[in-house]
């Protein structure tokens, strides 16, 4: 299940994104969503909060950021994007 652009919710694997790289700037993104209990928490944490933290997994530097919308299927909308070295 491990992908170059995997990230994570509450440390279990939530997706991934699709295209060359991760993201690092706020903005709309592309993702294949694992059938987890991790996307289904993510999911459902973002329906009653509004926002949820995430971040990847296996990229050095470890990029952090918030989803704050679901705009449709395979796309989820970031912000407050953060590299932690």
């Amino acid at each position: 299940m491990a992908h170059a652009f995997d990230f994570c919710f509450e440390g279990g694997p939530a997706g991934y994104f699709l295209g060359e790289s991760m993201p690092v700037a706020e903005g709309v993104y592309d993702y294949m969503p694992y059938r987890s209990g991790s996307h289904y928490r993510l999911h459902q944490e973002l329906r009653s909060s509004g926002a949820v933290r995430c971040q990847s997994r296996a990229t050095t530097p470890s990029i952090q950021f918030t989803v704050i919308s679901w705009p449709g299927y395979g796309k989820l909308e970031i912000a407050d994007v953060t590299i932690v070295p």
